[in-house]
């Protein structure tokens, strides 16, 4: 992977069975937006700027005519929060393109893509990993997540009320399946515990998408405090 064009193709094939079951994901989110009233323009276009499922079908039921902009804006921005976390645990990778592409390729990070390179990164040839193998893994996702979005807006037609089949928990068995990735040890089980008990509370308790973020940020901490204390205890021995 040492090569820039070995590692694109490389994380575009590690991340092509993942966007293979994003497609169903895409699907809904296209079905959706056409209930909504979306053109296939209008959905694709939503698809290339925002390129972020969750904050997508969040603005979709949060849709009205005409649009509450501000609501919409607020909402994917906090959904959207945790990208932060993400790309910060890949700033050793991004950083050696100089920062401006930096920037921009952190604009392509999904949940997806971002845990097939970290897995890299965790994984036997991990000191082969470059920036290119991202932004392979990038676009890969992308280019599935438009088209099926777009393919999903003219399935909208035969499909008159796609939320009552239950294809939301597309996007959950997802999300699950990429845990499986990233599992190492059952010490991950603290901060996956602390992240999904706060944001279950955050979830009762709080409107809106806060609770993805106090997940996340509770969640981030609790790994810090472990991998702290495991650092401690090494020391000490």
């Amino acid at each position: 992977m040492s090569s820039p064009i070995l590692g694109f193709r490389a994380g575009f094939m590690a991340c092509l069975p993942l966007a293979l079951s994003v497609v169903v994901f895409g699907l809904v989110y296209g079905l959706l937006a056409a209930g909504k009233g979306l053109s296939v323009a209008e959905t694709v276009l939503m698809s290339l700027i925002v390129f972020a499922g969750s904050s997508q079908l969040l603005a979709l039921e949060l849709w009205t005519q005409p649009p509450a902009v501000a609501v919409l804006a607020l909402s994917v921005m906090i959904l959207n929060l945790r990208y932060l976390l993400q790309t910060a645990a890949l700033k050793d990778l991004l950083l050696p393109l100089g920062l401006p592409r930096a920037l921009a390729a952190s604009a392509f990070n999904a949940d997806e893509n971002w845990a097939v390179t970290i897995q890299a990164l965790r994984g036997p040839h991990a000191a082969f990993v470059r920036a290119s193998y991202y932004v392979g893994a990038a676009a890969c996702l992308y280019c599935f997540w438009s088209v099926s979005g777009g393919i999903g807006w003219f399935a909208g037609g035969l499909v008159p009320d796609p939320q009552a089949l239950g294809l939301g928990i597309v996007g959950t068995a997802v999300f699950v399946s990429l845990l499986h990735g990233l599992y190492r040890s059952r010490a991950d089980f603290l901060p996956w515990g602390a992240a999904a008990a706060s944001a279950g509370i955050a979830s009762l308790t709080l409107p809106g998408a806060w609770y993805i973020l106090i997940g996340g940020l509770v969640g981030a901490l609790a790994g810090a405090g472990r991998d702290s204390l495991k650092a401690h205890k090494g020391a000490v021995a």
